[in-house]
Formats: C-alpha cells, sequence, structure tokens
C-alpha cells in the first residue's frame, strides 16, 4: 500500500469520513486550500502528510470556528500512517461495492426499459415491435460477472424514494442504489413499469427509429388505405422502380447521419445523393417531370428595349430608363421597385460590398420574391419564423402537462397561405466564411419541406378539403451567388426536385443579364405557387368518414429522424505510403 497511486475519488471519501463527517460547521477557505494541495499527491503517505498539515492549519486559523478547531486538534492526536492507510483499504473496498452495484443498476434499467417499449406496443396493439438486442443482454452480464460480497449480492433491488442523510454538511451526497440515479427514464415516479404513461419517453423514439430503419413503412406504402392521400404511391422510371433505388441508396449511407436518405427523401437535385446514382435515362425522366416555370412575356418587353437599349447598358442607363417609363403598369411598378432596391450599391459600387447574413437577405434576394408574391397576393413573413410543420413533428409526443415544448426549426423567410408555409426560404451571405452552411441549409430545408408537405395536406384535411393529386410545397435556397429554387412531392417517397436557379446580380459588369434573370425567374416561380394553391382550393369537400380516415393514414408517413449530433471534426491526414507517383517523382 506504501507505493500505490491513489485515486482522486479516494480524496473527498476520505475527507468527509475522517474528519468532516461528525462536525456542522466548517472554514471554506480551508477546505478549498486542502483540496488543492492533495490533489496534486501520488501515494499514500504523501497525502497523509499534506493531510496533516491540513489539520494543523485549521487547528490554528484564529477565525475557523472553536468547534472545527478543536476537532481537528483531536483528529490530529488520534490519527497515524497506519491508521490512515487502514481507511484507504476500507475504501478500496466499498468503491468496488457501489462500482458493482452501479453496474447493476445499469443493466436492469436498460432491460426495464426494453421490456417498456415491449409492453407499450401490446397495449397499443401495434405490429411494430423493438427486439430486445443482444448487446443489451451482453452489456447486463458483463455488468454482473464480477464478484460481489454478501452485503452486496442480498442488496434489494428496488427504486430509491429516500435519500440517504449524512450528518455531513459538505454537499457530497452518498450514492443511492435504485434506477432513478441509473437512467432518468424513472424519474417521474408515476411511470411504473407496464402501466406508465405513454409520451415522449425514449421507447416512443426508439420505435420510431426501428421503423425507419427497418423499412417497417415501406411494407405498409401501398396497401389500399393510402389512397386517400390522393398521391401517387409508385414511382417508376422505365421498369425501374425508383424506391428500390432509394432504399439502396439508404443502406449504402447507414454510416452517413446526414444521408436525406433515411427520411424518405429523393434527393434528385443538380448536386443531390440520389442525383449520382441515377442513370442517363433516368435522369433524362425525372427533368421531364419536374415542374416549369414559366417566362411572362410582358415583363420580357419591359425588360428588354425598354430598360436596357443596348447590350452593355448597366445599372445607371437603366435607371434612366426607368424614369422614363409609365410606372402605373403592373409589370414596369414592380421591375421599378426591385431595380430601386440596388440603388445603394450601384453605380457607387462596381461590386455589393461584404454584407452579413441578414443584410444581404433583406436588402439583395428579398426584394424580388416579396414583390412577385404580391403581385399575386401572397404574403411574406421574413426571419426567424418557425416552421409549422416541423413544430407538429418534434412535440407530436410530448405530455403537456409535464413535458416542454420542442423548440421548431426556424426558417429566414416562408410564404404564407392560411396555416399554411408553402414556401421555405434558406439564405446564406456570399461572405460567409462558413463554407459548410451551404450544406446544412440544403439539409435542414429538405426536411422542412417534408415536414411542412405533411402539415399542408392535414390543414386542407381540418379545413375539409381533399389533397390535390401530386400536392407540391416549394424551397429556396441562396448561398454564395446562387438561388436555387425546389420543389417537392410524393410519389410513394418524397421527392425533392430542383426547378431553377439563377446567380444574384452583385457585380455592374454582369447586372443586365443577371438582373433579367431574377425578375423573370422570381415572377414565374410567385406564378406557380399561385396556381399550386389555386389547385388546393379548387379541390372537393371531404366527407367526414374520409376525414378521419385520411388523418389516421397521415400518422403512417414516413417519420422524420432527430437532427443527428454534431460530431467534432477530424483533421484529414495524408497517407503515409509511398505511391508510384512519390517514386517516381
Amino acid at each position: 500500500m506504501t507505493s500505490s497511486k491513489l485515486d482522486w475519488t479516494a480524496l473527498p471519501d476520505m475527507r468527509v469520513s475522517i474528519f468532516f463527517k461528525h462536525n456542522s460547521c466548517h472554514s471554506w477557505n480551508d477546505i478549498l486550500a486542502f483540496l488543492r494541495d492533495a490533489k496534486q499527491q501520488e501515494n499514500v503517505e504523501d497525502y497523509y502528510k499534506v493531510y496533516t498539515q491540513g489539520l494543523t492549519s485549521i487547528a490554528q486559523e484564529v477565525q475557523t470556528p472553536a468547534e472545527v478547531r478543536d476537532r481537528a486538534l483531536a483528529i490530529l492526536q488520534d490519527t497515524n500512517l497506519e491508521a490512515f492507510r487502514a481507511k484507504y483499504d476500507i475504501w478500496s473496498v466499498e468503491a468496488e461495492k457501489n462500482k458493482a452495484k452501479g453496474s447493476i443498476a445499469k443493466g436492469f434499467a436498460s432491460l426495464a426499459k426494453a421490456a417498456g417499449a415491449l409492453l407499450q406496443d401490446e397495449a397499443a396493439g401495434s405490429s411494430a415491435f423493438v427486439p430486445l438486442e443482444s448487446s443489451t443482454i451482453d452489456s447486463f452480464k458483463a455488468s454482473t460477472s464480477g464478484s460481489l460480497d454478501e452485503d452486496t449480492s442480498n442488496h434489494e433491488l428496488r427504486p430509491s424514494n429516500k435519500r440517504k442523510t449524512s450528518t455531513s454538511t459538505i454537499g457530497l451526497r452518498e450514492p443511492t442504489f435504485g434506477f432513478r440515479d441509473a437512467s432518468s427514464h424513472y424519474a417521474n415516479k408515476s411511470e411504473k413499469l407496464g402501466t406508465r404513461t405513454v409520451g415522449r419517453s425514449l421507447s416512443v423514439e426508439r420505435a420510431r427509429q426501428h421503423e425507419a430503419a427497418n423499412g417497417l413503412y415501406e411494407a405498409t406504402v401501398n396497401l389500399e388505405q393510402f389512397k386517400v392521400l390522393n398521391q401517387k404511391l409508385c414511382w417508376k422510371i422505365g421498369n425501374v422502380d425508383m424506391s428500390d433505388k432509394l432504399k439502396d441508396l439508404r443502406l449504402s449511407k447507414a454510416d452517413y447521419p446526414y444521408s436525406l436518405s433515411k427520411d424518405s427523401i429523393a434527393d434528385v437535385t443538380v448536386n443531390g445523393e440520389m442525383t449520382r446514382v441515377l442513370t442517363e435515362t433516368e435522369f433524362d425522366a425525372i427533368m421531364d417531370e419536374t415542374p416549369i416555370i414559366t417566362l411572362d412575356s410582358e415583363l420580357a418587353l419591359v425588360l428588354g428595349d425598354a430598360l436596357f437599349p443596348t447590350n452593355r447598358a448597366g445599372f445607371a442607363i437603366a435607371m434612366d430608363s426607368m424614369n422614363g417609363l409609365c410606372k402605373g403598369q403592373p409589370a414596369i411598378k414592380f421591375v421599378s421597385i426591385v431595380l430601386d432596391a440596388y440603388s445603394v450599391y450601384f453605380p457607387h459600387f462596381s461590386v455589393i460590398p461584404p454584407l452579413s447574413e441578414r443584410q444581404f437577405f433583406i436588402d439583395i434576394v428579398i426584394p424580388s420574391f416579396r414583390h412577385a408574391f404580391r403581385q399575386f397576393d401572397l404574403n411574406m413573413r421574413l426571419m426567424e419564423v418557425p416552421i409549422y410543420g416541423c413544430r407538429k413533428r418534434k412535440n407530436i409526443d410530448r405530455v403537456p402537462i409535464t413535458e416542454k415544448v420542442c423548440p421548431p426549426h426556424l426558417a429566414d423567410g416562408v410564404v404564407v397561405w392560411r396555416t399554411c408555409q408553402p414556401v421555405i426560404i434558406e439564405c446564406t451571405s456570399p461572405d460567409d466564411p462558413d463554407h459548410d452552411k451551404p450544406h446544412r441549409d440544403h439539409y435542414k430545408l429538405a426536411r422542412d419541406m417534408k415536414d411542412t408537405w405533411a402539415h399542408c395536406i392535414e390543414q386542407l384535411v381540418i379545413s375539409g378539403r381533399q389533397p390535390p393529386k401530386g400536392l407540391t410545397v416549394f424551397g429556396v435556397q441562396t448561398y454564395n451567388e446562387t438561388v436555387e429554387i425546389y420543389a417537392m412531392d410524393f410519389v410513394g417517397c418524397f421527392r425533392l426536385q430542383q426547378l431553377r436557379s439563377f446567380v444574384v446580380p452583385i457585380r455592374a459588369e454582369e447586372f443586365q443579364e443577371n438582373f433579367r434573370q431574377q425578375i423573370q425567374i422570381c415572377y414565374g416561380f410567385a406564378r406557380l405557387v399561385k396556381e399550386e394553391l389555386t389547385r388546393w382550393e379548387e379541390t372537393p369537400l371531404l366527407q367526414e368518414t374520409m376525414k378521419r380516415k385520411v388523418a389516421r393514414v397521415l400518422g403512417q408517413l414516413p417519420p422524420t429522424n432527430d437532427t443527428p449530433t454534431k460530431c467534432s471534426k477530424q483533421k484529414k491526414t495524408r497517407s503515409t505510403e509511398k505511391t508510384d507517383e512519390d517514386v517516381l517523382g
């Protein structure tokens, strides 16, 4: 025991049990100094030396209460090195006991959680079950394989509702042995095995993850009941089932947490993960099915020679031409408002100076979209707008009385139509130093569009309308200088398509061409959204029985998984193995 290295966890126990156990008051400054010195000791002898020095300083400290000084002096006279070693040996045995007790508690808690999930599934009559994984049983066996003494082996395993009290006032609580300390699953006293309240519990989340990972949804997607959604349930190109391709992609991305395929989203945008596994024929077929943003002929006349009389006409010439046009026409007024938004930067700068994300979004991106939607009587909400569908998904299993509301994702902008958000906009400034933000925005936007799609169908059903065939929601992502417009529908899986893209005019020399594209595409996109919403309004009314069937089927759509925990980045190291190029130079 002389050369044994002290574990830091031993120090609080020895300090409390030997000195402070029977004291009702103490000097905190002396205790802090004692901790700081004792923490650096390596063996029992050195620790005993520091311990006796600490007792001496406490006994001689004038500001220390007399009761504490007397107690320190009495212990200093009675304590010797051999007694100190004996105390450390006793502590070592107790530490092993506590460690074994904690392992047993964790093992029983994991078994209880799995058993509770099975009982809940049986009570709900669900066909999905969560198997008791062999890893859970193995971990429990491993935790109980150690040898325990009679006191530990005969300990009654039951939840501990009463905290053991101690005469110490240090604030160190003795370890309690029970499920509540091993797992927060039993934190609620009203939750008992087999009779617990169904809420936002770990078992429910684990069951959903199991369904998503094992394809339980695909086993029921083609049932007759899904026809009440009035959506396409099979997506085939030729003889190829694209849903099968999505399943294969999901399996290949099993170790990649940020794959949209895990949320049953087929990303067939230009840089989408599913686009890379498509053949040329399949990609052409998808392009033919993509909704088209048509350009307006009246706007084309305004953006032609009337605004830019020459091919090299810049912003200043466009402003002079606009002053000579009649602004009573809606098309000319729309172009005039957007053009005036650029007057803050042009012609004062040849390139728009660096802007923050909020300033870039408000000054450059939003004017063309906002005033285009106003032409069709659609309103926008800007900056940190909560996503209704995401809020519904995150709180679907919440117990309102006992659990807080989970905050939803926030968007930079949305188009609002009644209680729906058919368009979601995410923006990243070209000067943002975070080069990963466009990837995060794309992942977030696609999942929010999926939640919004389900929310829009739900709101249509609540209003008594049948969901239209091929119901579509839209999204806009801005990154660098590019704006991309997306659409999402349901074809047995959620399909994310790219409609158009354009470059924001931030350079004076490219202003004419980029401004024309921006105006035409934003106006055409607003008209496409208006046409989609008109389809929603013109759908037939639902009977009450059909409303209930649709509401029931909505709960069986593929669930959106929780956002993966962000891992710390690892530096990419170069391989040390020499290649032929290294050898040959």
